[in-house]
């Protein structure tokens, strides 16, 4: 009878100790797996508000933006209409813009090439640009 505990107590320890290992090998597997992703991951999530960022600032700068002497339309495959009344004659350009770091760059052709660069920031929802000192409040239409 004591024999036959003692196989039963050989069983369980045996037993045990196999779940016991198979538990471990499932996390070491587990870790593993999580390892070759672990850095995937992470440099997403770190990269992400810096990918997103500008894509968010552009999407805010697209639409038709007027005052009394500009009219200003940013449309969303990058290109734009800048209507500016000057003496009261209107004068229209055309081309294509960019935004990057809070600056609104607009590449015109005009006896050559050209670039205006102006600072924009929001305000109450409109749209203010700054450029040589001065700022132009537009209204989004």
């Amino acid at each position: 009878m004591m024999l036959n505990l003692g196989g039963l107590w050989l069983f369980f320890v045996l037993y045990m100790n196999h779940i016991f290992l198979d538990n471990i090998f499932i996390s070491i597997r587990i870790f593993i797996i999580m390892k070759k992703h672990l850095l995937s991951i992470l440099f997403l999530l770190l990269a992400l508000p810096f990918l997103s960022t500008n894509s968010f600032a552009t999407d805010s700068l697209i639409g038709h933006w007027a005052n009394k002497k500009i009219k200003l339309n940013l449309r969303a495959n990058h290109k734009y209409t800048y209507v500016v009344k000057i003496l009261g004659i209107n004068k229209t350009f055309k081309g294509r813009w960019s935004a990057t770091s809070n600056k609104l760059t607009l590449k015109y052709t005009l006896l050559g090439e050209h670039k205006k660069t102006a600072k924009y920031s929001f305000s109450r929802g409109d749209l203010l640009l700054t450029q040589g000192g001065k700022t132009s409040r537009l209204k989004k239409k």
